[in-house]
């Protein structure tokens, strides 16, 4: 009783009791309240059955603190709720001992209510626990996995990274039609488009220079340009065009057949 008494006080002083109407009256009258016993019975049912009646006698005064006419649960439903003998078992190592109820731990090793045995699951039988640690045991693997893999494929990342980074080319880039030279250093080689070419530092050129077009035009004719840029300037278009044009003979570009000049 003391220890109930103890826990309305405790809400009581914080402002925070579920009971509205005991609250009011604690902060009205300056926590004034006086506790007492009013009826002692041999068993938890006739002590269930006399709060019922007695808060049923008493339900209209406006005095009575209660919101509920009772705590709406049996002697047998509370014997089953906090004394019902449970099973606890070690995750890890698959011990198991057999306590009384779950917060027996608490007591039995003198620590506040409520402890309970760490890095363990709780069964009605045996069964219900080795169920419970095996859903611990599939989730544990399945993280630890996922972890692995995780780290598996960050070293792999590092790896090509400094594999890359140690396998860096120097390029030499030019440009046939202007001679502007650029200098490059990267792991593939460099995209190349119109006049442009790239060759290793260590390499030759390659041997072709310009890319000779040949084009034919039903009112102009034939005619030859010497590279794709002075091509795409003369028909006005972008040289990616001129080249599609050019590697698909039967594409046209701007009414102009396009193809590559046969003696180069």
């Amino acid at each position: 009783m003391k220890e109930r008494i103890y826990q309305h006080y405790a809400y009581l002083n914080r402002g925070q009791h579920v009971n509205k109407r005991m609250q009011r009256s604690y902060d009205k009258y300056s926590g004034r309240l006086k506790w007492s016993v009013l009826f002692v019975a041999d068993t938890v049912q006739t002590a269930i059955e006399w709060e019922v009646n007695y808060l049923r006698m008493f339900w209209g005064d406006p005095k009575l603190m209660n919101m509920r006419t009772g705590d709406g649960f049996t002697a047998k439903e509370n014997e089953r709720n906090k004394r019902r003998p449970v099973y606890a078992m070690n995750r890890d190592t698959g011990q198991y001992v057999k306590l009384n109820y779950r917060d027996e731990y608490g007591h039995m090793i003198e620590t506040y209510r409520g402890k309970r045995l760490p890095n363990a699951v709780y069964g009605t039988t045996l069964n219900e626990c080795v169920s419970k640690r095996l859903q611990y045991l599939r989730k544990e693997v399945r993280r630890l996995y996922e972890k692995e893999l995780a780290e598996d494929i960050k070293e792999c990342k590092r790896k090509q990274k400094a594999l890359m980074a140690s396998q860096r080319f120097a390029y030499i880039c030019r440009n046939i039609q202007t001679g502007e030279h650029k200098y490059v250093e990267q792991y593939n080689k460099p995209s190349c488009l119109g006049d442009w070419q790239a060759r290793r530092v260590d390499h030759d050129w390659p041997l072709r220079q310009a890319r000779p077009v040949i084009g034919w035009h039903p009112v102009h004719g034939e005619r030859v340009w010497k590279s794709i840029k002075e091509c795409s300037r003369c028909l006005d278009r972008a040289p990616i065009s001129v080249s599609r044009a050019i590697n698909k003979e039967h594409r046209t570009c701007a009414g102009w057949t396009l193809r590559p000049h046969r003696g180069c």
